[in-house]
């Protein structure tokens, strides 16, 4: 008679399959971030601080579609902006915005969010 042990088949099947998603998980977080390294703009180098100044890391990116992103880093807080035109009318009377905005400090451990949304019409 022949004896198949379904726990030790299921165990190495589990084992493999766990092999294999963390391999997938690792690939799909380098892609990422390759392409989110290869999109950002280098820093222009008037903008690297001289000697004395303190270290900011600032980086701020113009989407073509009028967005912008920013983010701002120093010794003593961080900070991340995002800003996106969501609605502007064919005659450019009506305007529609959309702002984001989230910080921390490093000293007191403080975070703070806040966003917005806005309307303007002229005419």
């Amino acid at each position: 008679s022949i004896s198949i042990d379904f726990n030790k088949s299921r165990r190495t099947f589990l084992f493999k399959l766990s092999k294999m998603a963390n391999k997938c998980i690792f690939l799909f977080v380098c892609l990422c971030s390759i392409a989110l390294i290869a999109a950002l703009p280098l820093q222009e180098d008037s903008k690297v601080p001289q000697e004395g100044q303190p270290p900011v890391l600032a980086r701020h990116v113009r989407s073509p579609d009028g967005g912008s992103v920013g983010v701002d880093v120093n010794q003593d807080s961080a900070s991340a902006h995002y800003n996106q035109n969501i609605y502007t009318s064919d005659d450019g009377n009506f305007k529609v915005d959309a702002a984001a905005q989230a910080s921390h400090n490093f000293h007191t451990n403080d975070n703070s969010y806040s966003g917005a949304i806005s309307g303007s019409f002229s005419w």
